[in-house]
């Protein structure tokens, strides 16, 4: 287990796991964190979002299938960004997850070089797919923390089942007694409908009941951006950029009348958001004196609405 690790995961897909994922990576970084991120997610958006598939520099997952398979060093791509490795996903990782099923491999036959890899990191930050037992299962016995992505559709609610089931295996089975909620991100949300985000919010502290504190920056929705973001492999700061050079200098930006204004919002957003889960990260990795009967906060059994 990796202290310094933290995984998106919900059981339902689009509710911004691998958009935060790769905004909290490339905000840790420029925050002088160096900075893992690894993807079990084959068929995600993170090599989208941070533009190593655009450029082919993506393997697909075959450095992570050799580790496992042939006992081989794991090479992360490097310098992603500055401060920034990855590990990708793809093909090759749906290639491992069938040796598990098939128990030709174990789970600590995947953790052992993902582990290894991370202990020379500040921070490790894992991307998983919605519905995938075994991704979890390896996830979950490599990180300390949980950050879970939620949406509007009360179906993410639901996708927190999953999560909550196989949390309370890992930590029953003591695969990772240590693993723990760090807490909820509310993700594509209308600033135009403030008490939609409430009421959400308000279902996510229902559910949960508290174990899992829903972080105060919200992820606004904003489509244009977001289109724009991950067909040009940009982070939300790297895509304010865009559009203040592009006004700066129109001449030279054909289709910058087509950038979205509402970028500052969006980066203001991640870069706020990235702010508090390092915060809270750090408040929990520091030592305090123990207060008798206390304990960290635990997911409640069957949380979500299935």
């Amino acid at each position: 287990m990796l202290d310094q690790c933290l995984v998106l995961c919900n059981g339902k897909g689009g509710v911004g796991k691998s958009s935060i994922a790769a905004a909290l990576a490339a905000g840790a970084a420029v925050r002088g964190r160096r900075t893992l991120l690894v993807d079990l997610d084959p068929a995600g958006s993170v090599d989208q979002d941070l533009g190593y598939r655009q450029t082919g520099d993506s393997d697909d997952g075959r450095a992570l299938h050799r580790a496992v398979v042939d006992g081989a060093d794991l090479t992360p791509v490097s310098s992603v960004r500055t401060g920034l490795d990855v590990v990708p996903a793809g093909d090759f990782t749906h290639a491992v997850y069938a040796r598990l099923a098939a128990r030709d491999r174990r789970v600590p036959d995947v953790i052992a070089p993902l582990e290894a890899l991370g202990r020379g990191y500040d921070l490790v930050i894992v991307d998983t797919p919605p519905a995938t037992q075994v991704a979890l299962d390896v996830a979950f016995c490599l990180a300390r923390f949980l950050v879970l992505p939620v949406g509007i559709d009360t179906g993410s609610l639901d996708g927190l089942e999953l999560v909550s089931d196989r949390y309370h295996v890992v930590r029953s089975r003591g695969l990772n007694p240590t693993l723990e909620p760090l807490g909820v991100v509310l993700f594509g949300m209308d600033p135009a409908e403030p008490r939609l985000a409430r009421e959400v919010r308000a279902d996510v502290s229902w559910e949960l009941d508290g174990a899992a504190p829903v972080f105060d920056t919200v992820v606004r929705h904003r489509p244009r951006a977001a289109r724009d973001l991950r067909r040009h492999g940009l982070v939300p700061s790297e895509y304010l950029r865009a559009v203040w050079d592009a006004r700066l200098d129109p001449a030279t930006h054909p289709g910058a009348d087509r950038l979205d204004d509402g970028a500052a919002g969006l980066a203001e957003d991640y870069w706020d958001l990235t702010e508090e889960v390092l915060a809270r990260m750090d408040e929990r990795l520091t030592p305090r004196p123990a207060v008798a009967g206390s304990a960290p906060a635990t997911l409640p059994v069957g949380a979500g609405r299935g």
